[in-house]
């Protein structure tokens, strides 16, 4: 690990959180300067929008982007802008006896997904990248993990649906995100993608029901999640069939504010070029 690395993180935690508008904007001009940041941000956009709002304003969009980006990038730093955010729904929860898994979307302050849950007063746990579950790490990794770790209790994706059915059969609160790669074809945003029907599968396996968490933002711009009513599996003719109904659901709130969705071009792959690739090895 560099000590300069180490030495800007112990800065950035020493100033002040009232700081974090001046940075973040200071950051947001700079990454603004790169010319293949902004074509990746504008591809950003146009990967969640170019179907289902061919009129949005791409480059306004990628510039709103740059913007939050550079806001997450800095609040993360200050636990008193990383809280847990209000749960319109919260009491869907209580309701449900044993396992349950909450879906989401690396959507808004989605990093505060296990300490907004975590509200609720049940077990939490949240599936995560290794990087974010100790071991060797970079200074933004071990800030991000104390982060996403308040109030729940994080474990890696490397445990696939191995882990997220064994938690589920403990009674846990199994927090997992959709848009994470995969080899499972998808429609969302009116576009064939590529994602992973493991949270979906986990709970066909246990028969555990699953939550769709979407976010928003009140009127004053505050964000807060929503759970809705629970999906059961034997509601559903497949894993697949459940999480495109998943899916669909979260596509509103994407819509109303597409600028914070974090960095979707690693999230998501075309089906069209899984199809090329597929075609390229049996060449």
């Amino acid at each position: 690990m560099s000590k300069r690395a180490e030495v800007i993180a112990a800065v950035r935690r020493s100033l002040p959180a009232a700081t974090v508008p001046l940075r973040a904007r200071a950051g947001a001009r700079l990454a603004a300067r790169d010319p293949r940041v902004r074509e990746r941000a504008r591809r950003s956009m146009a990967l969640l929008l170019d179907q289902v709002r061919p009129d949005a304003d791409l480059d306004a969009l990628a510039e709103r982007y740059l913007a939050y980006q550079a806001w997450q990038n800095e609040a993360r730093w200050h636990h008193s802008l990383c809280g847990p955010l209000h749960v319109a729904g919260l009491d869907r929860l209580h309701a449900i006896p044993g396992g349950v898994v909450v879906s989401f979307l690396h959507h808004g302050p989605f990093l505060t997904i296990g300490s907004s849950l975590g509200r609720s007063g049940r077990d939490i746990q949240a599936i995560a990248t290794p990087g974010l579950c100790g071991g060797r790490q970079a200074p933004w990794e071990r800030q991000t993990q104390a982060v996403a770790e308040r109030d729940c209790h994080l474990f890696p994706v490397t445990e696939g649906s191995a882990g997220i059915r064994s938690r589920l059969e403990q009674g846990s609160v199994v927090a997992v995100a959709l848009d994470v790669p995969g080899r499972t074809p998808v429609t969302f945003l009116g576009k064939q993608l590529i994602g992973s029907s493991g949270a979906t599968r986990a709970a066909y396996a246990t028969g555990c029901p699953v939550v769709n968490a979407t976010m928003h933002r009140a009127a004053d711009g505050t964000p807060f999640y929503r759970l809705d009513e629970p999906l059961h599996p034997a509601s559903f003719e497949s894993p697949e069939a459940m999480l495109g109904e998943l899916l669909r659901r979260q596509e509103e709130s994407v819509l109303a504010w597409p600028e914070a969705y974090y960095d979707p071009l690693t999230k998501w792959r075309l089906a069209e070029d899984l199809a090329a690739e597929h075609a390229d090895d049996r060449g």
